[in-house]
């Protein structure tokens, strides 16, 4: 199999991870950051950590049984509220875990230009690829319309100029 070019690489990449309930893309798009150390980083796994905040030390206890591999994931922007004594407003309407990660089984990166395999090789991407063909394509949808969000993102330009907040 030839080599594929890394944006068509990361494409079929995507499409493979979605066979796998946990995926992330980590990508630099190309900007230079003496501290990077990838230009982009694609991983799949299976084996996750999801958590309300009061279960800190179990997720501790996690990160320290996973401390040699790479682990991915998000703290919800409504973690803060564990931590700050805020009138917060904000209703949460996704109803995600406010601690999510994901211990990666098999990634691919690329590090100045050459291309890394951990777990997967090229050659086994047409296998996953025809397993994620099989599944629906997403399709998003808003949940606000044109004159709503307008009228909603004026009002926010509004309040930062009173200085309601910044």
């Amino acid at each position: 199999m030839r080599s594929l070019p890394h944006r068509e690489l990361l494409s079929r990449l995507l499409k493979w991870g979605s066979c796998y309930p946990y995926c992330a893309l980590l990508n630099s798009n190309g900007i230079e950051d003496p501290a990077g150390q990838f230009d982009w980083f694609f991983a799949v796994g299976k084996e996750s950590f999801e958590s309300d905040p009061a279960e800190l030390r179990a997720f501790d206890a996690w990160l320290e049984a996973n401390k040699d591999a790479y682990v991915f994931g998000v703290l919800s922007y409504d973690l803060r509220l564990q931590f700050e004594t805020l009138n917060d407003r904000h209703v949460n309407e996704l109803d995600q875990p406010d601690i999510a990660f994901f211990k990666a089984d098999a990634y691919v990166y690329c590090k100045e230009g050459t291309i890394h395999w951990q777990g997967i090789a090229e050659t086994q991407l047409s296998d996953g690829l025809t397993a994620a063909s099989k599944r629906s394509e997403l399709t998003f949808a808003s949940k606000t319309d044109p004159s709503t969000y307008s009228a909603h993102f004026e009002r926010i330009r509004e309040m930062l100029q009173l200085g309601s907040f910044y």
